[in-house]
């Protein structure tokens, strides 16, 4: 690709800091924070402390920094309080370094869907399965597949299927259990490995996958996206086909 004029790089920069207000960390590779800054009142951050860890500063980041290998970016994450934000992780050879991107899901419409997904989340935390069934119209008038995730990395179905689910995966009308989606889903693949650290936390709020292309049941590209939440203890994904 070729280099990008001055110009168009101060275009961008300046567009990213306006749009996104970004705020990055400088870790040693044990997770210790070194430096930080940028827009930093936009995040709801503590007091933080050079030289402890970030992981225990800001619990959303548990687990994620100090088992990084390689550059990851998890999506639309909802911190409380503060509304959606991009995390992008890049590890160096002597640091690591976080940068924070205010992000807004594309559509009022898709913020709506989220906000009941979370308020159904975290209404009680002891709901049962059989209870998150019973919203089952609810998810399949929005087009979304809700499943459990297994600790053999399979899934089960929750509720009612989709159309759009059940063509591209042909299996489901057969069996509702034990699914290994990431071969009818492979964008699935990158995610499932962010979502079981984040399920890992148990802590009460969603992970994105962003908007992801696959092809559907005839070939024809189609755009999907994840969402994984802790819902009564247990591990559940939702995915949906945007129209």
């Amino acid at each position: 690709m070729q280099e990008l004029p001055g110009m168009v790089k101060d275009y961008l920069l300046g567009y990213i800091k306006r749009s996104n207000k970004p705020v990055y960390f400088i870790l040693q590779r044990d997770g210790r924070l070194l430096e930080w800054g940028g827009d930093t009142g936009r995040y709801c951050l503590p007091e933080l402390k050079i030289g402890e860890s970030i992981e225990k500063q800001l619990y959303y980041l548990e687990g994620l920094v100090t088992s990084l290998d390689n550059t990851e970016v998890i999506r639309c994450v909802n911190i409380e309080g503060c509304g959606y934000i991009d995390i992008h992780l890049i590890p160096t050879q002597e640091h690591i370094l976080i940068v924070f991107l205010a992000v807004e899901p594309a559509t009022t419409n898709e913020i709506m869907k989220l906000q009941r997904i979370t308020q159904l989340s975290q209404c009680n935390t002891r709901i049962s399965l059989a209870a998150i069934a019973l919203y089952a119209d609810l998810f399949y008038s929005m087009g979304i597949v809700v499943m459990e995730f297994l600790e053999n990395g399979t899934f089960n179905i929750i509720g009612s299927i989709p159309s759009w689910f059940s063509d591209i995966y042909p299996d489901i009308k057969i069996r509702r259990t034990q699914h290994d989606l990431e071969s009818a889903f492979p964008f699935l693949k990158g995610f499932i490995k962010n979502a079981r650290k984040h399920w890992s936390l148990k802590i009460p709020f969603s992970l994105r996958s962003g908007i992801q292309n696959a092809d559907d049941a005839i070939g024809n590209q189609q755009q999907y996206e994840a969402i994984a939440i802790t819902w009564a203890d247990k591990n559940i994904l939702f995915v949906q086909k945007f129209k």
